[in-house]
């Protein structure tokens, strides 16, 4: 006969926050010389960082509502230092569609 399976004996699965699981994949680097150290994202990237089974799996987006909080419809994040892969919510800038086409075009 088995016995009942001792739920003591095994540790509660503990499941990784998103904030854990996106620095788990980031280094410090490169350094823009006006906003500071850039956060890359290693994992994915299409350019952009892409992160699974996120409430956003872009990278950028879901640094800037974990930290800063929710981003307006309508409204987009461009990376001030060029880096598509950083999430540093110092290097990000929440713009207008237009505005941010407006900067690819430069």
């Amino acid at each position: 006969m088995m016995e009942p399976a001792d739920d003591r004996a095994r540790p509660p699965r503990y499941r990784r926050s998103e904030l854990e699981r996106l620095l788990d994949r980031t280094v410090l680097g490169p350094t823009h010389p006006e906003l500071g150290t850039c956060w890359r994202f290693t994992g994915t990237t299409t350019p952009y960082g892409r992160i699974a089974k996120a409430q956003d799996s872009y990278t950028h987006r879901l640094g800037w509502k974990l930290l800063r909080g929710p981003i307006p419809e309508g409204m987009e994040l461009h990376h001030r230092c060029g880096v598509y892969a950083c999430w540093n919510p110092d290097h990000l800038q929440m713009l207008t569609h237009a505005e941010n086409l407006a900067f690819r075009r430069k």
